[in-house]
């Protein structure tokens, strides 16, 4: 499949009957600063958006997709909303802080 900066998960069995996961999770860049294709291109197959994964007592890692919608984005039933980057820079959307403290709470990481 290569690289990609879609939002994609997929779950699927092989003949034995384990399953096997593949997931793509987005990116965190700016797509109006692209400059090596057409920016219709890549509104059309970059999606905003993250990944958060949990290891399980069993040792399996249970992925969970996270998408930016709208600078919103929802973490364990949490929503979380912020100012786009540039309106307001003492609010970036993805600072430091913005879900880091949250997952640290919860264990996530």
């Amino acid at each position: 499949m290569g690289h990609d900066h879609a939002i994609n998960y997929c779950v699927r069995g092989n003949a034995t009957g384990e399953a096997h996961v593949s997931a793509t999770f987005g990116w965190l860049g700016d797509r109006d600063k692209v400059d090596y294709m057409h920016k219709i291109k890549a509104y059309r197959d970059w999606a905003l958006g993250f990944g958060i994964g949990y290891l399980g007592d069993n040792g399996s890692i249970y992925l969970v997709p996270v998408p930016i919608v709208d600078y919103t984005c929802v973490v364990e039933g949490r929503l979380f909303t912020q100012s786009p980057i540039g309106k307001d820079p003492d609010e970036a959307f993805m600072s430091p802080n913005f879900l880091s403290e949250h997952l640290r709470k919860t264990g996530a990481i």
